[in-house]
């Protein structure tokens, strides 16, 4: 269980975070459109108790308007990428292929490549756990991850009182 975490948004948060600043507000639903699934030891059904779908808009401190748009529900092959459009042009990164493409005008798509030191594999686990032993310096960082929290926070919020909300007034 991963707390209020629905589907990848927590690790789609935190992509969003470093490339275009923290978000201002947000409006937030969420659906179970599959009610129940297989159980895990296969004995039989189990309700599906956390959300499968959902759809936020809002605004990012920087003014950048804020989509977001997730489904578990939904078959097929399927692109799981992150857009970004501007009035110069639109990047999107491919979180399956872990390639971006960008393009300007009416200029063909063209993909970029990623620079070495961008790149990373997994190591959260190790990461954390080096921290406690040897004092390691981590990212994301404490704010980083209470900014990623209070998003998390936002999105039920928002979806529970069916309403806008101001994450300056959640705090962090």
């Amino acid at each position: 269980i991963n707390g209020r975490n629905v589907l990848l948004l927590g690790a789609y948060v935190e992509v969003l975070h470093r490339w275009l600043g923290y978000a201002r507000s947000l409006a937030a639903q969420m659906w179970t459109v599959v009610s129940e699934r297989p159980s895990p030891d296969g004995s039989g059904k189990v309700r599906v108790e956390i959300p499968d779908s959902l759809a936020i808009t809002g605004e990012m401190e920087s003014s950048t308007r804020l989509n977001i748009v997730m489904s578990g529900a939904v078959r097929g092959d399927l692109q799981n990428t992150l857009e970004v459009h501007g009035d110069r042009g639109t990047l999107v990164y491919d979180f399956g292929d872990n390639v971006i493409r960008v393009a300007q005008g009416d200029e063909p798509w063209r993909t970029i490549a990623i620079p070495s030191e961008e790149e990373g594999v997994w190591t959260a686990e190790e990461d954390f756990i080096a921290a406690i032993r040897h004092g390691d310096a981590v990212h994301p960082d404490f704010r980083d991850g209470a900014k990623y929290m209070e998003f998390i926070e936002a999105v039920w919020r928002s979806h529970e009182s069916r309403r806008q909300i101001d994450l300056n007034e959640l705090g962090s």
